[in-house]
């Protein structure tokens, strides 16, 4: 059966995965309100001489500006702190308040958009940007009528390192468009993150033992991996010793453990008992 040319036209929204810095593992920023939209802006300056008047003699390429604009829906917490470079993360809370000075490049991902409708690998229209930070304002707002939404705008970066005429974002071929000299390749479809928890759950210990945590993520391919040593580990408050996942209680009391990898983050508590 012949292919129709209505059959071509794409419509519809696109998922958005972000790398954060030193991440291999994309994170799906879940679900967006009034779609995503990804501006270009060339500047030019034009040549011109007394001799031609107004007439144009050439025009000169100067460089280009990348920006996507979206609306996040379900943001969690642990998303907000890593989608803003100004902000840091507390326990159950994301905090805002940095003095000035932070540089965006120090805090900036990889961004690649793929189209919903994109099927059977079809990489023609998923966008990468190769080097973004999220640079807009924060406006939130609680209506009886509208969504909970986190604004975002992801500008794009020069990569000196790329090659000349692909260092700042591409249209299509995604697979080849994020393959770095130290980043793993990403295609559409591949493994992201789904759930993420910690073994074992509240456990009870005394003071002086020393209990050794497991953090395991299912990805939507249906996989479940240990990422024990790959996930960043962190105590509540300074109520024991702490040494990667492996937890040793000098205090009782119940103290809060944290587990983070690629943009998701989960807890358990610990309850230390007297010896």
């Amino acid at each position: 059966m012949a292919t129709r040319l209505a059959d071509t036209i794409f419509i519809g929204p696109a998922y958005l995965y972000w790398y954060a810095p030193e991440a291999s593992i994309p994170v799906n920023l879940g679900l967006t309100k009034d779609g995503v939209t990804v501006d270009y802006t060339a500047s030019w300056h034009e040549l011109t001489s007394d001799q031609t008047g107004k007439t144009p003699l050439d025009d000169v390429f100067l460089g280009g500006n990348v920006l996507v604009k979206c609306n996040l829906l379900n943001t969690t917490i642990e998303r907000i702190a890593s989608l803003f470079p100004h902000a840091t993360q507390a326990t159950d809370a994301v905090c805002f308040g940095s003095a000035p000075g932070l540089r965006a490049t120090h805090y900036a991902g990889k961004l690649v958009i793929v189209p919903c409708a994109a099927t059977n690998g079809d990489s023609s229209r998923v966008v990468t940007i190769y080097c973004t930070t999220n640079i807009s304002n924060l406006s939130l707002a609680y209506k009886l009528d509208g969504e909970w939404i986190i604004p975002c705008e992801f500008k794009g970066y020069y990569v000196d390192s790329r090659p000349d005429g692909d260092r700042l974002f591409r249209i299509g071929s995604e697979a080849s468009a994020i393959e770095d000299n130290d980043d793993e390749m990403y295609v559409p479809g591949e493994k992201t993150i789904k759930s993420f928890w910690i073994t074992p759950s509240n456990p009870t210990i005394s003071v002086g033992d020393t209990i050794r945590f497991a953090a395991t993520a299912m990805y939507t391919d249906g996989n479940t991996n240990e990422e024990t040593d790959r996930a960043n580990w962190s105590l509540a408050e300074p109520s024991g010793v702490l040494i990667g996942s492996i937890f040793t209680a000098t205090t009782s009391g119940s103290l809060l453990i944290n587990a983070e990898l690629a943009g998701y983050s989960c807890n358990t508590i610990i309850t230390v008992e007297d010896a």
